[in-house]
């Protein structure tokens, strides 16, 4: 999934698949073992979010 992102801003993002917010955490991992994780933007673009894991610019 791409998600645009701002400069100097930080991201945290589902890694379990629960949030209602989509690639975004909402906290909905609590008790499944997973966290979010930390995306702080180096520069305003696209990013793509791939197995809930991986990040690379889009």
């Amino acid at each position: 999934m791409k998600v645009k992102v701002q400069e100097g801003k930080t991201y945290f993002l589902c890694s379990c698949s629960l949030s209602d917010k989509y690639p975004f955490c909402n906290g909905a991992h609590k008790g499944s073992g997973k966290r979010p994780v930390r995306f702080k933007a180096e520069k305003d673009g696209m990013i793509e979010f791939l197995n809930n894991e991986e990040i690379v610019e889009a």
